[in-house]
């Protein structure tokens, strides 16, 4: 059994034994001693695997009344970078090609006028202001309150649709929502069974959910291993693969539609940052802009276009079965 290793008491707590996935009670260790790589926040913390199912997950784990303390002002989910993005967006598009003729086109249209979207963990609400224009109805679920209300700030985006709590206490109408993203969400959940639950009863009949997680079963992870910035502790608190992630959908009553990598390249870029940063001794940076952050990217896009990203892009429906 681990014991607390942050010196505030009670910010971490002991997981019970039992697997969130499969019940059972066996781990085996992946990675220990790791520290917060992001922000440089104290804890000591291990990476674990359930020898049963295979879920993999953080120990020990901040509390839910102590989350938020490891998640500064300088998270950069808090953040709207627009000019990074204006900057990026052309050389990102050609690199997107062989991801586009592989996949195909993976943006979500509403079916209809009026259709809703749900985003879990909307941040400051880039997504959110990405799929009002598109033509939906939006709505967030976003735990930090001044997240959300930079998000409210954003065309199209409405501040009394955004609700400040978690996935797992939040209460929506059952059947209402046409679409639920959960983008890099879901591994910061206390409970991502309840999670997805959730997401399957606000879901109308062929409603579809999109998840998208660091891959813990990439090449990229194996390469990098403790260096690999898909892990983020303590803020992961769960660490996926296709196999677990899959298992959860079909437990929860929803059926697989596509698995494929994410087009994204900043994970490759941080864990090269990262890896550097341990060469050469220098602290944390939460920010990772330098000038071999930008130069890696266009390999992580080519590396998701040839079907070996960091993440994974998953989509399921309710209802349905699976055609992936």
């Amino acid at each position: 059994m681990h014991e607390p290793a942050h010196s505030a008491e009670g910010a971490l707590e002991l997981e019970a034994t039992a697997c969130s996935l499969c019940g059972q009670g066996d781990f085996q260790s992946v990675y220990s001693g790791l520290g917060d790589l992001r922000h440089g926040l104290p804890g000591s913390f291990d990476v674990v695997r359930c020898l049963a199912c295979g879920l993999v997950r953080t120990m020990p784990r901040p509390t839910r009344d102590t989350i938020a303390e490891f998640y500064p002002e300088s998270y950069s989910d808090y953040a709207n970078r627009p000019q990074l993005r204006t900057q990026l967006s052309l050389v990102r598009r050609a690199f997107s090609l062989p991801h586009r003729l592989r996949f195909g086109d993976l943006e979500e249209s509403p079916p209809r006028a009026g259709a809703r979207a749900l985003e879990v963990g909307s941040g400051a609400g880039a997504d959110l202001a990405r799929l009002a224009a598109a033509g939906w109805e939006t709505w967030g679920i976003e735990p930090s309150a001044d997240a959300a209300a930079a998000a409210g700030l954003l065309p199209g985006v409405s501040r009394q649709r955004i609700i400040s709590t978690t996935v797992e206490e939040a209460q929506l109408e059952t059947g209402s929502f046409d679409l639920i993203r959960m983008s890099h969400a879901l591994e910061h959940a206390h409970d991502p069974r309840l999670a997805i639950a959730q997401a399957a009863a606000w879901l109308r009949p062929n409603g579809l959910l999109r998840i998208l997680v660091p891959n813990f079963g990439s090449l990229e992870r194996r390469l990098f291993r403790r260096r690999w910035a898909g892990l983020d502790v303590p803020r992961h608190l769960y660490h996926f693969t296709p196999r677990t992630l899959k298992r959860l959908l079909e437990e929860c009553g929803l059926g697989l539609r596509r698995v494929a990598p994410q087009f994204q390249g900043i994970t490759l870029a941080a864990s090269v940052e990262l890896a550097l940063d341990g060469v050469r001794g220098r602290p944390p940076s939460p920010v990772r802009r330098s000038p071999a952050y930008v130069a890696v990217l266009p390999l992580g896009w080519l590396a998701a276009g040839f079907g070996d990203g960091a993440c994974l892009d998953v989509l399921a429906a309710k209802g349905s079965e699976e055609n992936s």
